[in-house]
């Protein structure tokens, strides 16, 4: 409620540290929301699944901090995973091909060294490049859903279709080239919602990520079953788990607030950039200890050839003579190239889409959300377990189309939970909850999704499922706003593969049985920052 007055201190206090604006960065949360559900319906457990979402964080952190130009060879490195510049579907092709030796002789190792804390980093490093695929090329485009589908969910591996395919400059040439990576505005990316078909291909990068985690679980499982185990069940120490919570909290923070280089905002979009506030979380991540979290990308003072053998980022990314590629060749890989074999989806999209939150008016002596000020939205959406946190708009009192939220749930399922609530951001411990619920002593909204008719039951009720046709619901009490929104569920194709050889591989592991298929340092901030999604 008492956010803005208070800036202009905390910039002061926070320049006084000697803090340099942030590099150019793009959208985080979709990264963490999809490592989140690839590993959640593997059952991870919760330190498991967060270390490897800050892992997958830390990828675009590194990128864009001047850290790295301490480290041999570690800016060339982190420039690798983010799938950007290939101009050409051959390009594309030797990249997958080193990309995916690399990472199944490092889980191989892991796995041979019996260390499950590196295997947990791997898969977050690796998912980071993976899910950018899906958002930095032209694999939207050129392969459309099928008819009376919503949604296509062919993967990299499983399409012999990959003619044209090609990822955007990355830096961007300028005036506005379409072939560029791009920005908010224009460019090849799909990276957040304010991006034309975001969700296509957020939708391609769940199915990608879940076949990528599943194939790196073969790999592992075929030198030892129980390093898999011990990394699904990973426990954190109670320090550890400081450590993590700092890690993640930071994640969101600086990529939520950072405006540094034209930027508004990359956690979900634009519109969330507060410039003190970005350095205060910034100063903060720079100071608290991180080593367990860090160590894996970034060792200082040591030679290249240590480096490759310690830290996860050049494992990933470095010729080495355990067969390790380069993985800014564009040339042909050397070896055979591992297989990654294709995983039915069975599933279907919960789309929960708001489309108008704003302030509601207040009475002579009431107090507005914000006193003296314009509300700060955000929202909290849990769907069928899982919480969205969703892009915060500073300074609006009303923002149409504010958030777009994805949940993937068996296509079985016929009835699903979903649970808002609506949040004003301030700059105290505590934000302002909001009231939506017209209701007396509730101020969330809770309902039910029946997926077979998209009828919703609960403190919504009707069938609101498309643009056209949202629910209106606002609240009575202190800090009350209004919200529409239609929620949804849409069919994902699920079909074969269409590469004859991987067709062959998917029957192979098929006819195997049941047991196989299952299988299915301290960060100087200067110029940090967010993503590069």
């Amino acid at each position: 409620m008492v956010k803005k007055y208070a800036r202009k201190g905390l910039l002061a206090a926070t320049l006084m540290l000697g803090l340099v604006p942030a590099a150019q960065a793009f959208d985080t949360g979709p990264h963490q929301d999809l490592t989140d559900e690839a590993l959640r319906e593997l059952g991870f457990s919760g330190d498991a699944n967060r270390t490897a979402q800050l892992q997958n964080w830390l990828v675009d952190y590194y990128s864009n901090s001047p850290t790295t130009k301490f480290a041999p060879g570690g800016q060339h490195s982190l420039e690798q995973l983010h799938f950007d510049g290939l101009a050409s579907s051959s390009r594309v092709s030797h990249y997958w091909d080193r990309l995916t030796i690399n990472t199944k002789i490092s889980v191989q190792e892991a796995a041979k060294e019996k260390d499950a804390f590196k295997l947990i980093v791997l898969i977050g490093m690796s998912l980071h490049a993976v899910q950018d695929f899906y958002t930095h090329s032209n694999w939207v485009e050129t392969h459309p859903a099928p008819q009376g589908i919503d949604y296509a969910t062919v993967t990299w591996f499983d399409s012999k279709k990959r003619d044209g395919v090609r990822t955007g400059n990355y830096p961007n040439k300028g005036n506005k080239d379409p072939n560029d990576h791009g920005d908010y505005d224009y460019g090849m990316n799909h990276d957040s919602q304010s991006r034309p078909d975001y969700h296509r291909a957020y939708t391609f990068a769940y199915a990608a990520s879940r076949q990528w985690v599943h194939q790196i679980r073969e790999w592992v499982n075929e030198i030892d079953p129980e390093v898999w185990n011990q990394a699904k069940g990973l426990e954190l120490s109670t320090a550890e788990r400081i450590q993590l919570d700092m890690g993640m909290r930071s994640a969101y923070r600086i990529s939520e607030w950072v405006t540094q280089k034209n930027n508004n905002g990359h956690w979900k979009g634009k519109g969330s950039g507060s410039g003190a506030e970005w350095l205060a979380a910034a100063a903060a991540w720079v100071v608290f200890p991180m080593g367990r979290f860090t160590d894996p990308f970034l060792t200082l003072d040591i030679s290249i050839s240590e480096a490759v053998r310690r830290n996860c980022l050049f494992k990933l990314t470095t010729a080495d003579a355990s067969g390790r590629q380069d993985l800014s060749k564009d040339e042909p890989a050397t070896g055979d190239v591992p297989k990654v074999a294709h995983i039915p989806i069975k599933k279907q999209m919960i789309v929960v889409r708001g489309t108008e939150i704003k302030e509601l008016e207040v009475g002579f002596f009431e107090f507005k959300i914000d006193i003296g000020g314009i509300a700060d939205f955000y929202a909290k959406i849990t769907i069928d377990g899982q919480l969205f946190v969703e892009n915060c708009y500073q300074n609006k009192a009303n923002v149409s189309n504010p958030w777009d939220t994805f949940k993937f749930v068996d296509d079985t399922k016929d009835r699903v939970d979903i649970h808002i609530e609506v949040w004003d951001e301030d700059l105290g411990p505590k934000d302002d909850h909001c009231d939506i619920n017209p209701a007396d002593n509730k101020q969330d909204l809770d309902m039910t999704l029946n997926t077979r008719n998209q009828e919703l039951s609960g403190d919504v009720r009707g069938i609101f499922d498309n643009h056209d046709k949202p629910w209106g619901e606002g609240g009575k009490a202190k800090d009350r706003a209004f919200m529409r929104a239609y929620c949804c569920s849409r069919k994902l194709a699920d079909l074969p593969p269409d590469n004859d050889e991987q067709a062959a591989l998917t029957v192979a592991k098929a006819s195997a049985g049941p047991g196989i298929l299952s299988l299915l340092a301290l960060g100087l901030v200067g110029g940090v920052v967010v993503k590069r999604r």
